[in-house]
């Protein structure tokens, strides 16, 4: 399975990720923010696009799936679990999670291959040093659950794919509560440069 990050310059500092399998050579689009941009990504990339897949229903995830669909004519899987598609081609396994709290729609994909646990496209729910936040139909409770669920499931070799970009954000945000953290300084240090 081949994955092209694209950072989309704006003030939430959303991913928008494209897939690619292999095998079946199905491109995907998780959460395009900007429709116009990721047909752009995927015309280099010579890949044609069969689905678009969202995380969650916020705004910012699904502002690009009307265009990018017209431009393509790929089908927009929007109703997270219900229109769930996990999917084997041999090597990768998908796996649609629920892993609600920032909001209570809110899937993650999870892809095995060769039944080991290789990337995970977590967007709002965990991020780089935080998690997302509640405050547009999620809840605490919840989303501590997942976290707690995700810590015990998801295994440490796993690669985890954002939805933001909010690592020097959330580090800085770490300061306030935990200012002589050394770790927290040097990991800040770091993601600045």
């Amino acid at each position: 399975m081949q994955v092209k990050q694209i950072y989309n310059h704006n003030s939430l500092k959303n991913f928008t990720y494209l897939l690619r399998d292999e095998i079946s050579k199905h491109a995907y689009c998780i959460d395009p923010y900007d429709g116009g941009i990721a047909y752009t990504a995927l015309s280099d990339l010579g890949w044609e696009l069969k689905e678009i897949w969202n995380t969650h229903a916020h705004p910012d995830h699904i502002r690009g799936n009307e265009k990018l669909a017209s431009l393509t004519g790929a089908k927009i899987m929007q109703n997270f679990m219900d229109e769930k598609r996990d999917f084997e081609n041999g090597i990768y396994q998908k796996l649609t999670l629920a892993i609600p709290g920032h909001s209570m729609d809110h899937v993650g994909y999870l892809f095995l291959k060769n039944n080991k646990q290789e990337f995970f496209f977590c967007a709002d729910t965990l991020f780089q040093a935080g998690v997302g936040h509640c405050r547009l139909g999620g809840d605490v409770a919840t989303l501590y659950q997942t976290i707690g669920e995700l810590n015990e499931n998801i295994e440490d070799s796993t690669l985890l794919y954002t939805g933001h970009d909010y690592l020097i954000n959330n580090l800085e945000f770490a300061l306030t509560i935990d200012g002589d953290n050394q770790e927290i300084k040097k990991m800040l240090k770091k993601a600045r440069t």
